[in-house]
């Protein structure tokens, strides 16, 4: 399979294009230039890069052609904002992020590409106050921010094509180790905490998330489910609670009693509201990593980072 993917150096890019060159595709991958394409040298061999952005025809056309499938998770935004990533000109950031899917959408069925999942995010619900029970795949969304309403209106897109099987994939916050380590999630959190620079006071409360790979896996697999299954169809993509202070937590039981040593008796963050209900996707033979992916991966963050050197040292 021959799989073209937007956003292909982004955070959630990246564990696309490793996930679909594990599973052994082809992979055309959008770069906005050859110095954003460091950190894949895993993957070498299996991408062919084009560079270019979602104003560029000519780039997306090179892009498309031959491909059977597109994950398009490219977004233009203000750096390290998704929600309010508009900044202070919504007028660029739909034309850039709506537009680009609109004009990418069109490229590929010009191209014959049969299947296109779109990435959208759990913000469509950030409107829906105060609801108990967990939202379900076909909640009516209630966006309140111009991110939120970008990715239910790009979700709308699907209706308009009869000859493209078009589904969207709703990711909550998102970790897991990148490329460079220094972006990764929760990096500067734990450094500064046990380095003693962080602040003292951590946040309590309560939010979802899902690792990368998780959300890659999720992706590869709304690409070959049956057309039946996903055609115009979204999908929520969520899978542990966790918080600030409880991460911290975490990480200090691993430099104080080793990564073995696994924390049984650590009581879980309270739920949150309005968190996901994923069974549409499960039922598709989706399983997230769980506790176990994200205790792995905060292994991973007190080894690159040196924690352990820091927490003795202190």
């Amino acid at each position: 399979m021959r799989v073209a993917v937007t956003g292909a150096t982004g955070l959630v890019g990246r564990f696309v294009v490793k996930e679909l060159s594990d599973r052994g595709c082809e992979v055309s991958a959008l770069a906005r230039s050859p110095e954003r394409t460091q950190g894949f040298e895993e993957c070498v061999g299996s991408i062919e890069w084009h560079y270019g952005d979602m104003a560029d025809e000519d780039s997306l056309r090179s892009l498309l052609a031959n491909c059977d499938g597109l994950i398009h998770a490219a977004f233009d935004h203000i750096p390290d904002r998704f929600r309010g990533g508009e900044g202070n000109d919504p007028t660029r950031f739909w034309e850039r992020n709506h537009g680009g899917t609109i004009r990418c959408i069109e490229i590929a069925r010009h191209a014959a590409v049969e299947r296109v999942v779109l990435f959208s995010s759990r913000a469509v619900f950030d409107g829906l106050k105060f609801v108990d029970a967990e939202l379900h795949d076909d909640v009516r969304p209630r966006p309140n921010t111009h991110y939120g309403l970008l990715k239910y209106t790009n979700e709308q897109l699907a209706s308009l094509y009869d000859d493209t099987v078009i589904c969207s994939l709703r990711p909550t916050g998102i970790y897991g180790l990148t490329w460079p380590c220094e972006r990764t999630k929760w990096w500067s959190l734990l450094a500064n905490h046990f380095s003693g620079h962080g602040n003292s006071s951590l946040d309590s409360s309560s939010r979802t998330e899902v690792h990368g790979g998780d959300v890659a896996c999720a992706a590869f697999i709304l690409l070959q489910a049956s057309e039946a299954s996903v055609r115009g169809r979204a999908f929520n993509c969520s899978d542990i609670v966790v918080s600030d202070q409880w991460l911290v937590e975490l990480v200090r039981r691993i430099l104080q009693d080793g990564a073995s040593l696994y924390p049984d008796n650590l009581p879980s963050p309270p739920t949150p509201q309005n968190t996901m209900d994923c069974s549409r996707l499960r039922s598709l033979g989706w399983n997230p990593g769980g506790f176990h992916r994200l205790w792995k991966t905060l292994i991973e963050i007190v080894d690159r980072a040196g924690l352990s050197d820091v927490y003795k040292s202190g």
